[in-house]
Formats: C-alpha cells, structure tokens, sequence
C-alpha cells in the first residue's frame, strides 16, 4: 500500500516551529520588527496630533483650583467668591496727564474687552465743570501733580485668558505714559517670565545633553537617534494633556506663614477668617490675641472691620505677619511652616508670640526658618545651612557644644550680659 506524506512549504513550517517555541519578549520584538511600517505610521500620526493638541493645553498657574474640596482654605477662598466675587484687579498710572486727558484715556480703556469696570475720580466729581469748582482734596486719591490713578476690575480672575489680553490692550493704549500694578498684572507677568525661562533652561539643557552624548559614545547618530526619542516622549506626554485640559504647576496643601504675606483687599476679620469660613468672632479673635495682634485691631476706629488695602499696604510688616499668624491658627492644620514669619517684629513681641504659640500647637509639626537664635533655641531638631548645604545638626545645647557657626552666630546675636535674660523670656514650641 502506497503512503501517501503531504509536505508544507519550508518557510512557513519554519515559522510555526519558531512560534510555538518562542518566549513572550521575543514574539513582541519579531512583531515590533515585523509590523515596523506600521508602527512608525502610528507613531508619525500620534506626533502630528500631540504637536496640534499641546497648542491647546493651558497651565494653570491659579493654585487655589487644586485645592481639595475639603481643604480650609479652599472652603474660605470659595465662600469669599461666592458672596464677593472674585475678578481680577489691577491699579493704572498715568504720568504727565491733563484731568480731561485722564478721562478720556479712562473712556478708551474701559471700552476694552474683558474690562468690567474703571474706578476714578469721575465716578464722584463732574470732571467737565471746570478745575475752578473742582476741590483737589476730592479727587487727590487719583489726581495729583498731573498723575492720575485708576482702578481697573476685570470681567474675569487674574489668570484668565481674557484678563491677560485686556492688560496687554490696556498697555497698548496708555503707551508710554502708563504705569501699572495689581494682581492681574503680577500674574500675568509671573507666567510670561516663567515660559521664557523654561524656554532657556530647555534649550541650555538639550545642548548639555547632545555635547555628553557626542563625547561619550562612539557613533555619530547615537546622540541624535537619544534626542529623537527623548523629544518624541515629551511632545507625546505634553499633546496627550489635552484630554486633561489645564495642567498644574503647583500644588501645596501645607499650611504656611511667609515673611512676606499675602492679605486679600477685605476686611481685617474676613482676612483672619479665609482659612475657616465658619469660625464665630469669638475664634477669630482668640486666633489675634494669641498672634498678638489684637490689641492694635481694636485700636483702629472699625476694630475687625477695617479694611486693608491690596496686599495688607495699610498695615505695618509686623501687624500684616501677626493676621497671617492668626489666620493660619484657625486653620488647624497638622503641618506648619513658618518662614522668617517674625522678622517684622521686635524681639519682646517675637517672645510673646512664641509663648502663646506654644500652648496652641501641641501635637502640630511644625517647621521654623528664621535667622534669629532666640526663636530656634527650644526646637528638636536645628539644622545650619551654609550655601545651601546642612552645616550642622542638633539640638541648641549641643550646636552650642561644639563650637561650630551656630556659636558664633550665637555670640554675635546676643551679648554675654543678656543671654541668661533670653533663657529666661524665651518661649517654647
């Protein structure tokens, strides 16, 4: 009886030897190797669109929208918006200006898109009746000497789109005899500056890299064929955030005390209260005394209510730190950073603050930065910093001890008459 053998093309029995004994890791690259036109088709396509989209994606440079919802001062922040609002602000100035010059420049400007409204002299005085019946004491606040200065309110927050282009119109129309300021205009500012220098910084580095690459590897298409991948990665993961939208720069949900800090254009009581929206006066007020700044709110003619201007300018250094102090007490947070936070004031009010604080915080990490021994002395753990690198380490009897820069700073601080009055006065955190 005759046998009868089928036989298959050697090529393809060859591949279904090879793929039935393969591992994973080699199937994908006889694949990547095999479906290589394709791949390279997506990958092309895939950088077309990230290259349009990245064009589309915003960077959000409003902390306070990355707040958590549950976050104090995201509570306070909110509950302000929605009973004041919120818009962007900015001050003009104007130099070398007649009072009829200033107002039309201030028609003009008004006039511009994504401007709400212009605050001026003209909203109370007929600017028209003539300089004869105008008094200079009621217009002196935005008239003077040929200088006039406007409030401007936007339709928008500081960091909107529009904001932006109505400060860059309103520039446009003031020229050379403008002078601006405000929040709107730092914002603004704050992003222009921080692209140009990530501009710079992305440049410098890929020139780093490429000349390491050059001097480190032995063929002359390794460097480009990195640089080529690495920019493939970045430009795919910067056009895929348009399905995010807007992308932070920055988040901290830390409780923090600056040596310079921010106080909104409200009330003394509402500035206190925008960590915890919900605290009574009574709390607002314990917060003050133990920041020891009670005594001169109440010594201002509307106490709690008194209105500061933009930035807390109508307060002294030490009185616009000692609110941010009590501000952050009714926020009750488990981490507290204070950041040279009683630079502004005398070492008597520096001792008081401390003592107060020190009955307050228990139980609370807390983290001080300050050149003065006195406010460092009772902490933990103290750590010198020299050109930015830890120097020294420990507690201050044993900085003391070893006679490093943290004794020297000590000696120059305080003289030897007065140092066991510093033990003595000196409050614990």
């Amino acid at each position: 009886m005759e046998k009868k053998f089928k036989l298959e093309p050697l090529k393809k029995r060859g591949k279904k030897e090879k793929a039935s004994g393969e591992k994973p890791s080699i199937k994908l690259a006889r694949f990547i190797i095999e479906k290589q036109n394709w791949i390279v088709s997506v990958f092309i396509a895939a950088c077309i669109f990230c290259a349009v989209a990245m064009l589309f994606v915003e960077v959000n440079y409003d902390l306070t929208e990355y707040l958590p919802d549950t976050a104090q001062s995201g509570i306070g922040l909110n509950k302000m918006e929605d009973e004041f609002g919120y818009p962007g602000t900015a001050r003009i100035m104007l130099k070398d200006v007649t009072l009829y010059e200033a107002k039309q420049y201030k028609d003009r400007m008004e006039d511009v898109d994504g401007v709400d409204q212009i605050l001026w002299c003209d909203s109370t005085v007929n600017i028209y009746s003539g300089e004869d019946f105008i008094h200079k004491e009621d217009i002196e606040d935005y008239y003077k000497d040929g200088y006039a200065v406007m409030d401007v309110t936007f339709k928008e927050g500081n960091t909107a789109k529009s904001t932006s282009a109505a400060i860059d119109e309103l520039k446009a129309i003031a020229g050379d005899k403008g002078c601006f300021t405000g929040m709107a205009v730092q914002n603004k500012s704050l992003q222009e500056n921080l692209a140009s220098e990530m501009q710079l910084i992305l440049t410098v580095a890929i020139i780093m890299i490429f000349t390491i690459l050059c001097i480190t590897t032995t063929a002359w298409s390794e460097p480009f064929l990195f640089l080529l991948v690495m920019g493939v990665a970045i430009l795919l993961n910067r056009g895929t955030n348009i399905f995010i939208g807007r992308v932070s720069f920055l988040t901290n949900n830390v409780a923090m005390v600056l040596q310079e800090p921010f106080l909104y254009s409200r009330t003394i009581r509402e500035n206190i209260a925008a960590s915890n929206p919900d605290a009574t006066f009574e709390e607002i007020r314990n917060a003050a005394k133990i920041a020891c700044v009670d005594d001169a709110i109440m010594s201002f003619p509307d106490g709690y209510d008194t209105l500061v201007g933009e930035r807390g300018v109508t307060l002294s250094g030490g009185q616009r730190q000692r609110v941010a102090i009590a501000r952050m007490l009714l926020q009750k947070a488990p981490v507290l950073i204070f950041d040279d936070s009683l630079s502004a004031v005398d070492a008597e009010t520096d001792s008081l603050i401390r003592k107060a604080l020190s009955v307050h915080m228990k139980g609370s990490t807390v983290i001080l930065i300050s050149h003065r021994i006195t406010t460092l002395m009772a902490a933990d753990e103290i750590m010198v910093l020299k050109q930015g690198r830890a120097e020294e380490m420990g507690t201050h009897s044993e900085l003391i001890a070893k006679n490093g820069i943290y004794r020297k700073i000590y000696e120059i601080q305080m003289s030897h008459d007065d140092r066991n009055e510093v033990r003595e006065k000196h409050g614990s955190l």
